[in-house]
């Protein structure tokens, strides 16, 4: 009697496994200079495009397996729509790179509106 009830969680935890296994290869994020770029799923494939100006909000959860094994789920919500990916290795630094690009993304975004500005003066004043 209790070795069906082993059998029973080993086989539980060997089908964890293989899920786990499958979302590890079939999810990809690539974070850019530009912006963010997605994909997942093995039979359903569902992918995102994003430029880092669109991007709205991101988060990123791990539970007590993600934790042991090193994945995670990182969301990410744009002004059209939320895309989840989960199983993402390494998570939290995929989240922090996108929060650290976002923010250089920012003050380029803030220094080449004042060089057109400050062009703009200049070209007044000649």
């Amino acid at each position: 009697m209790c070795g069906i009830y082993w059998y029973n969680i080993i086989s539980i935890m060997k089908s964890l496994l293989i899920l786990i296994s499958i979302g590890y290869n079939t999810n990809d994020l690539i974070l850019t200079n530009k912006g963010v770029f997605g994909k997942c799923g093995l039979i359903s494939t569902t992918q995102m495009q994003s430029p880092l100006n669109k991007i709205d909000s991101v988060s990123y959860s791990s539970g007590l397996f993600g934790k042991i094994i090193g994945y995670g789920t990182v969301r990410i919500s744009t002004t059209s729509s939320t895309f989840k990916f989960r199983f993402i290795r390494d998570g939290q630094t995929l989240y922090n790179d996108i929060f650290n690009q976002l923010e250089i993304s920012e003050v380029e975004s803030r220094n080449l509106d004042a060089k057109a500005i400050v062009d703009a003066m200049a070209e007044k004043l000649s």
